[in-house]
């Protein structure tokens, strides 16, 4: 009896297993510095030339701090 598949099929699906697995392992690695808090500047406050408070615009008047 005859083989289903050729000889060279074991050498291809070994290459594409490893092909698989570093384009996972790079997935996963840039998924995980990207979501770094420094990368995504988690915490980042800019120096701002006027003093102005929090409450001035969230206390009385209650608007939304993306404004």
């Amino acid at each position: 009896m005859s083989a289903i598949f050729p000889k060279s099929a074991d050498r291809y699906l070994r290459l594409a297993a490893v092909s698989l697995a570093a384009v996972g392992a790079s997935v996963i690695g840039l998924y995980a510095y990207l979501t770094q808090p420094r990368v995504m500047d988690t915490g980042y406050s800019p120096v701002q030339p006027v003093a102005y408070s929090h409450k001035l615009h969230a206390g009385n008047p209650g608007m939304d701090c993306l404004y």
